[in-house]
């Protein structure tokens, strides 16, 4: 986790940032990951807000947290009325670049999902290709994980409840590391 994790309960993950900031965590477990990746995870919430509300995926996300994170992100935020503004970024070093931003319409029980191959990002939504870009100077292998802002510690406008991540396969898709389904409890 970064410096302040996010709060969970019921199961949910809900970031506790407020004025803008990402709060990103990353798989902490046993094993490693290759350069080709992927991260997926189930959205809650929709309640029109602001952009400062957002939640999504990460890959490639080194052990580096706070001000020299690096990873890429494809997240959703509550901004907009029906449609709903995505972005994916790169972190570089702790500076956010965005390499696509769009919109899409959005209801909560969606699934967020990003791939990383050679260079290559693909984003989607309900399996749906939202954005394919390519990153000419990629960033090295890390991890996959979540990314999370609330606004304040007692909103819970927007969350993530499945998430699952791994090395992406010949074709697309991957199998998935140990830990899938509900982000468990979180330990001191």
């Amino acid at each position: 986790w970064e410096a302040n994790p996010p709060q969970i309960t019921s199961g949910v993950a809900y970031g506790i940032a407020e004025n803008n900031s990402y709060q990103v965590a990353r798989w902490n477990g046993a094993g490693t990951f290759g350069a080709a990746q992927y991260a997926t995870a189930t959205l809650t919430g929709n309640t029109y807000q602001s952009n400062d509300f957002r939640a999504g995926v990460v890959v490639c996300c080194g052990s580096d947290i706070d001000g020299a994170a690096d990873y890429y992100a494809l997240y959703v935020t509550l901004g907009g009325d029906t449609n709903k503004p995505v972005f994916l970024i790169r972190m570089s070093n702790g500076a956010a670049t965005t390499l696509w931003s769009g919109s899409t319409v959005y209801a909560s029980g969606d699934t967020l999902s990003l791939e990383f191959d050679s260079g290559v990002l693909k984003g989607y939504r309900n399996a749906t290709l939202l954005t394919t870009q390519t990153d000419g100077t990629p960033l090295a292998a890390g991890k996959p994980g979540i990314l999370l802002a609330s606004g304040s510690p007692s909103s819970k406008l927007i969350g993530i409840n499945d998430w699952a991540g791994g090395d992406v396969t010949a074709g697309g898709g991957g199998t998935p590391v140990a830990f899938t389904g509900t982000v468990p409890a979180q330990s001191a």
